[in-house]
């Protein structure tokens, strides 16, 4: 197994740590402190929504056989957005 460890600016990267997870199967993707980008989206900076819906469409663009598992981290979770927040088993 092959874990990435995704973290503050390396966020901006998501797109190859998810392309290296893929080719690295089985793997796992941490990502630490997802409520920097995950908040609701209401009043968002572009930038940040942005990163946010490549996240959400990397998860749900799995292929069934894929072997990739996605954890994400954080302190707040009363500020994920809801997309993001039911995803996640409470």
């Amino acid at each position: 197994h092959t874990t990435l460890l995704v973290t503050a600016e390396q966020v901006a990267l998501l797109d190859e740590y998810v392309a290296l997870a893929r080719l690295l199967q089985p793997s796992i993707v941490v990502l630490e402190d997802v409520d920097l980008i995950g908040r609701e989206r209401n009043g968002m900076e572009v930038g940040r929504e942005s990163l946010l819906n490549k996240l959400l469409n990397e998860m749900d663009g799995l292929r069934s056989d894929a072997e990739i598992l996605f954890l994400l981290t954080t302190n707040r979770p009363e500020a994920l957005e809801s997309a993001l927040a039911e995803a996640v088993p409470q």
